[in-house]
């Protein structure tokens, strides 16, 4: 990590309140990784934001701290519209592939910000996967807890059930959307409907055969 200096705005940038600036840090942030791709450095982002880099650590303490703060405005973007598409849909398996479709449209939006978020930066710095994995276990519980709430059956057990199906489905639709970003082998509407078959039907139609 680079060491913040002292040092405060250059005296052509008005001074905000923190949270604005810290606000207009993380827009700044967005753009130049949606422009330039996410091996993006501070200064890339200072510059883009018209501060001094000394500002940005301020704000951010490294560039981890950084990606997890890209990855909480990620995710909490992510979390609002899926709770609007759950609640617009009575059927499990409309509801279903609603929450897939919400989270590969949203990866497929902001391709650059989600590479960003997983794959890591410039500088040196590892992967950065770290900074949206604690935001997707997230939105798996949050998933789990709005279809208990849905369901009927409040036993344990199907609490149990459903947050092990909250979390499947984040990890497979991740996964599948690294995948999917790299070849773009079918379209977003048609790698939604293979993901909701395998989560609603599991491997149950599967050609097991080696004959």
């Amino acid at each position: 990590m680079e060491p913040a200096t002292v040092g405060d705005d250059p005296p052509a940038t008005k001074r905000l309140p923190w949270a604005q600036r810290r606000d207009q840090l993380l827009a700044a942030a967005e753009r130049v990784i949606i422009r330039e791709g996410p091996q993006v450095s501070m200064d890339d982002i200072a510059a883009e934001a018209g501060v001094s880099k000394p500002i940005v650590y301020r704000h951010f303490g490294d560039k981890n701290g950084l990606a997890h703060a890209v990855g909480e405005r990620f995710s909490v973007a992510l979390m609002t519209e899926l709770h609007a598409a759950l609640g617009a849909h009575a059927d499990p398996r409309e509801r279903t592939h609603a929450a897939i479709e919400v989270i590969l449209r949203r990866i497929d939006e902001a391709p650059q910000t989600y590479r960003f978020l997983t794959r890591g930066s410039a500088e040196g710095a590892p992967a950065l996967g770290d900074a949206l994995d604690a935001f997707m276990r997230l939105i798996g519980d949050d998933l789990a807890d709005f279809m208990s709430s849905v369901n009927k059956d409040k036993s344990p057990e199907r609490r149990i059930l459903l947050l092990t199906w909250g979390h499947a489905m984040v990890g497979l639709v991740r996964s599948s959307a690294d995948l999917w970003l790299d070849r773009r082998h079918v379209s977003r509407e048609e790698l939604v409907d293979q993901l909701t078959d395998l989560l609603w039907n599991g491997f149950r139609d599967a050609d097991w055969t080696t004959d």
